[in-house]
């Protein structure tokens, strides 16, 4: 079967964001005066800390999407809206299970190593874990998805994919 479905998961921003942000234009109209003013040490240090607040920034503000291309399944991570990561990519016919994350079929997994591919946003949503194997190690995925993206995979995959 050919599905596509694409889902994404967005975030509130986060206070360490908006004060990394104001931060960094402080620190850099600051450096920028001080060197007007002749004090350079004032100034070098001032671009540190703008520099060092750039990369804070850059790093807070995450959001993740899911793409289903056949039976394909990619999960990026998108840093402060502009930069895009691939995290993991996995054929969803090839996966051990994918289930809800207290289901008994996950937590018989005890051994893989988990990876969160959620923001803070969707603690409460229920989460689905998709255990698979790479490299030899079990890996599991938790993941937020949405009723479209489970009755696609179910269709692919209808043994391991619980609904």
């Amino acid at each position: 079967m050919d599905g596509f479905h694409e889902q994404f998961l967005e975030s509130k921003k986060p206070a360490i964001y908006t004060v990394a942000v104001a931060l960094h234009y402080f620190t850099l109209g600051l450096g920028l005066l001080s060197m007007l003013l002749g004090q350079i040490a004032l100034a070098i240090l001032a671009f540190l800390i703008a520099i060092a607040m750039y990369f804070v920034k850059r790093n807070a503000y995450i959001e993740y999407e899911y793409e289903l291309t056949m039976s394909e399944f990619d999960i990026s991570v998108i840093y402060d809206k502009q930069r895009r990561k691939a995290f993991a990519s996995f054929d969803v016919k090839d996966i051990e299970i994918m289930a809800p994350e207290n289901s008994h079929e996950v937590l018989a997994h005890k051994d893989a190593k988990v990876k969160k591919c959620y923001t803070s946003a969707y603690e409460d949503a229920n989460k689905y874990a998709v255990i698979t194997t790479k490299n030899g190690k079990k890996v599991k995925y938790l993941i937020v998805p949405d009723e479209e993206m489970i009755r696609i995979c179910f269709a692919m995959n209808p043994r391991k994919v619980r609904k």
